[in-house]
């Protein structure tokens, strides 16, 4: 069961406009969030803070947002599975920051992690002009699209496809697209971990929109049902 939440704590990441696209840095500066810790309500905690902000701002987009948590683009019925090779993500990193394959492999056997190799080429890289900010909505779709590549010259297009966002990627967003992309988010966040964190963001934002604060009993009552509904949608195949 989950604790009460207390309503003094802000946001990790700083409101965006209502309505507009939520920023993907938003996401990443919670995955960092969730990458610190080991503690299980630690990572409910910042999980369902941004989820909260999400709600109250874009909540359109609170799907997209829980299937890039989970790493899952696509419910489990489509069929559509992530996880490229290295030596496609390997290409696509040299290619975008200007990197040798050598360069890259060098740096993927010192570490072991795609997501930093990418993340420090991206670090090294100069740009004249900056990018346009990724969104969640424009990382969902590329990398659904991705995902979707099939046929001849299809390396190619996904390469061409991931070079294009990491062309776009800041800080460390581009550790976390290229983890991804790889299937690995290495984030120890468990699908049932999101779960109680949703449950806990769309009862403590319901009860906020009436100036109050769930009680333990809400919360826990909240886990309860959205549970049941995803135990019905998963087991029973709805």
């Amino acid at each position: 069961m989950i604790k009460k939440l207390s309503k003094s704590v802000p946001p990790a990441y700083p409101d965006w406009v209502a309505g507009k696209p939520t920023p993907y840095a938003a996401l990443v500066t919670t995955f960092n969030l969730l990458e610190s810790t080991t503690k299980r309500l630690e990572k409910i905690s910042h999980a369902s803070r941004f989820l909260r902000q999400v709600l109250r701002l874009s909540p359109d987009e609170l799907l997209l947002v829980i299937h890039l948590m989970i790493n899952k683009l696509a419910a489990d019925f489509e069929g559509v599975e992530m996880g490229i090779g290295e030596s496609l993500l390997m290409k696509a990193i040299g290619e975008s920051c200007g990197r040798s394959m050598e360069r890259v492999r060098e740096d993927q056997r010192e570490c072991g992690d795609l997501g930093l190799v990418a993340m420090k080429s991206r670090s090294k890289q100069l740009t004249l002009f900056p990018p346009q900010a990724l969104t969640i909505a424009v990382v969902h779709n590329g990398l659904l699209s991705i995902a979707k590549v099939k046929g001849e010259g299809g390396q190619g297009r996904k390469v061409s496809a991931i070079r294009k966002l990491l062309a776009a990627a800041q800080g460390d967003e581009a550790k976390f697209l290229i983890r991804g992309l790889e299937g690995k988010l290495r984030l120890g966040l468990a699908d049932r971990t999101v779960l109680v964190s949703l449950s806990s963001a769309m009862i403590t934002h319901e009860q906020e929109l009436s100036g109050k604060m769930p009680t333990t009993a809400m919360l826990d009552q909240s886990e309860l049902n959205l549970r049941s509904v995803y135990r019905f949608v998963t087991i029973d195949g709805l």
